[in-house]
C-alpha cells in the first residue's frame, strides 16, 4: 500500500458537537492521498465513539484513544506515527475547504501558508487571515517575511498551513507548557525552515472561541515570566527583529499573571527574562512605558510600579538635601 502524501492530525478533546463537519471536510478533499491521524485526549462525550465511527467507515483515518494530557502530547503522539510528505494540524472544531491539500501542494516550500476564515456563531464566515500568492525562498525573503509577519495569528498558530514532515523530525509540542504552546513551537519550526509559501485556494474555517485566554488562565508570576522566557529564546533563534512581536508577548504574559499586588509585580520583574525584554522593549527612562498603548492594565501597572519607584528616590534624595 503507497504511503500518503498527507498526514492530517487532529487533537480531539469535547468536540463532539463539531466534529463530524470537520472530518467531513477531510473526506470531501480532492486530493485521495491522505491519511488522518485522530487522537483522542480522553473525551468525556461523544467524540471517541465518533472517531471509531469514522475509522470504520474510511481506513484513512487512524484513531488512537489516550488518557487526557492536552493537546500538545496529544500531536505528538500523531506527529509519531504520520508518514505524509506533508503534515497539517487541524483544531477539532474547524474544517478545510475542499481543495486544502491540492492547491497547497502545489506551492514548493518548506511551509505552506492558506487563507483563513473565521466562523461566527450564526453560521456566517469572515476573513480571518488573507495574503496575496508569493514564495519566498532567498534567506533574506524568508528572513522578511517571517519578521513581517510573525506577530499575527498567522505564524503564531500551527493550523492553516501544510509543513515538509522532515522539518518536523526534531521539534515537538512543548508538553507541561499550558499557555503558549503554539507559539513556542511555530518558533522552534521556523527556526529550522528555509522557505515559505502562500496558497490563495488552500482555506482554512476557524471556529471562534469567546473565552479569552486572558479570561480562561490566570498564572502565578514566576509561571509566566518562565514561559515567557521559553518563547523568547526561541525567537531569538529566529534571528530577526520584531518589536511587534516583543511587545506582544511581553504584555500578554503580563496580563494572565494578572497582578493585583505589589508583591506579584515585584516577583515578575524580579525575573532576569522579564528585567532584559522590559528593557528591550520599553527603555530604561522611567516614563518610557507611557507611549500610545499605555491604556492597558499591563502597561498601566508597571508606570504605577516605576512612578512609586521614582518617588522613593525623589523622597530620599530631599532627605539627603536635608
Amino acid at each position: 500500500m503507497p504511503l500518503p502524501t498527507f498526514s492530517l492530525i487532529i487533537p480531539v478533546y469535547r468536540a463532539a458537537a463539531l466534529l463530524p463537519r470537520c472530518l467531513d471536510s477531510v473526506l470531501a478533499q480532492t486530493r485521495p492521498d491522505w491519511e488522518c491521524l485522530l487522537v483522542d485526549d480522553g473525551s468525556p462525550d461523544a467524540s471517541p465513539a465518533l472517531c471509531d465511527a469514522y475509522a470504520r467507515r474510511d481506513a484513512r483515518f487512524r484513531v488512537w484513544h489516550k488518557a487526557n494530557a492536552g493537546a500538545a502530547a496529544a500531536r505528538n503522539a500523531a506527529l509519531a506515527e504520520a508518514r505524509g510528505e506533508w503534515v497539517t494540524f487541524v483544531d477539532a472544531d474547524d474544517y478545510l475547504s475542499p481543495r486544502f491539500l491540492e492547491a497547497a501542494a502545489t506551492v514548493h516550500a518548506d511551509v505552506v501558508l492558506g487563507q483563513s476564515r473565521k466562523c461566527h456563531a450564526d453560521g456566517s464566515t469572515s476573513p480571518y487571515v488573507t495574503l496575496h500568492a508569493g514564495l519566498h525562498t532567498t534567506p533574506e525573503s524568508y528572513r522578511l517575511f517571517v519578521q513581517t509577519h510573525l506577530h499575527t495569528s498567522l505564524l503564531r498558530v500551527p493550523w492553516g498551513k501544510l509543513i515538509r514532515r522532515e522539518r518536523l523530525a526534531h521539534i515537538t509540542f512543548p508538553v507541561g507548557q499550558p499557555v503558549g504552546e503554539d507559539t513556542l513551537f511555530m518558533c522552534r519550526l521556523l527556526a529550522q525552515c528555509h522557505s515559505i509559501g502562500v496558497s490563495p485556494a488552500s482555506v482554512y474555517y476557524w471556529q471562534e472561541n469567546e473565552v479569552s485566554l486572558t479570561l480562561k488562565y490566570h498564572l502565578p508570576p514566576q509561571a509566566a515570566a518562565t514561559y515567557m522566557q521559553h518563547i523568547m529564546q526561541a525567537y531569538e533563534g529566529l534571528h530577526v527583529h520584531s518589536p511587534a512581536f516583543e511587545r506582544l508577548i511581553f504584555d500578554f504574559f503580563f496580563a494572565l499573571s494578572r497582578m493585583h499586588s505589589l508583591a506579584a509585580l515585584r516577583t515578575w520583574l524580579g525575573h532576569e527574562a522579564v528585567r532584559h525584554w522590559q528593557r528591550r522593549i520599553y527603555g530604561r527612562l522611567p516614563f518610557s512605558w507611557l507611549h500610545p498603548e499605555a491604556h492597558t492594565h499591563a502597561h498601566v501597572a508597571l508606570c504605577l510600579l516605576r512612578l512609586q519607584h521614582l518617588k522613593m528616590r525623589l523622597a530620599a534624595a530631599l532627605r539627603r538635601g536635608h
